[in-house]
């Protein structure tokens, strides 16, 4: 599978101490302390003030151009009669090719921890075999998505004595890409942030899951409904909420920092 081999590492910050214990105190009770859900609406309309419909929102730069342009690439190169067809032509280096494009014409996948490596495994025919069938069957494939899913996910072709290494950005992207109104993308730490405003039940696992996938989709509609007042048209525009709310701090718990640790390193944010 397109997955083998596929390692996802975090970069670690080292971070001075705060000048004095007060301040770590603080520094600590803030990374905890993340934004309420309409303070991250509110921080959301400081940059957009029109909501979805803000022009620059909807710039050529902005953040849903990028993905409409990535679903249009979809649709034109890999829309479901040319899929059909190179893979009755045998072309499967051909999928990975226009799969790739499609991908990397958006800054969702990090370029070194998770789109390199993705790229990096399919290094071979039998390897872009394996994914284009997975893709095709995962995007167009008849019977229940969770069928489809569950099969993708499944590693008895792995190396018995190595751990899955597949990843949720990975594995969501392009189910998102192809479908934008149906499926949402997942960078696990700010999803996980943005459920939490709303005290919804992720059930989050490293390893991807269906249960966990299912709660994804639930919670994509649930926050399309709450951002209503902001006329969200698909998950494309979830996501960039999502995405551009990240782990955001509550501006209480940012103003008590800034007042006890002033001269000392600012306090990272992701």
């Amino acid at each position: 599978p397109y997955f083998d081999g596929i390692k996802a590492s975090a970069a670690s910050r080292a971070r001075r101490p705060a000048s004095n214990p007060k301040a770590r105190s603080l520094r600590t009770k803030a990374a905890g302390t993340y934004a309420t859900h309409q303070e991250a609406v509110d921080g959301f309309l400081k940059s957009y003030p029109l909501g979805f419909n803000d022009p620059k929102y909807l710039a050529d730069d902005g953040e849903r151009r990028k993905k409409t342009r990535a679903h249009q690439l979809w649709n034109e190169s890999l829309n479901q009669q040319e899929f059909q067809q190179l893979m009755g032509d045998g072309n499967y280096e051909e999928v990975v090719k226009r799969a790739k494009q499609v991908e990397s014409s958006t800054n969702l996948l990090h370029p070194q921890f998770e789109r390199a490596v993705l790229w990096g495994a399919i290094s071979d025919p039998e390897v872009a075999k394996s994914f284009s069938l997975r893709l095709f069957d995962i995007i167009y494939g008849e019977d229940s998505f969770e069928a489809r899913f569950n099969r993708h996910i499944a590693v008895d072709e792995l190396s018995k004595d190595k751990p899955s290494t597949l990843k949720w950005p990975a594995l969501t992207i392009f189910p998102f890409l192809a479908r934008p109104s149906q499926h949402l993308f997942m960078k696990p730490e700010v999803t996980k942030a943005a459920a939490k405003r709303l005290a919804f039940a992720l059930d989050y696992k490293t390893t991807p899951n269906w249960q966990t996938y299912s709660c994804l989709l639930e919670f994509g509609e649930l926050l399309k409904k709450e951002l209503a007042d902001l006329g969200p048209r698909d998950m494309i525009d979830v996501q960039s909420f999502i995405s551009a709310t990240g782990c955001q701090i509550s501006p209480k718990a940012s103003k008590e920092v800034r007042g006890v640790t002033e001269g000392s390193e600012p306090l990272a944010v992701k």
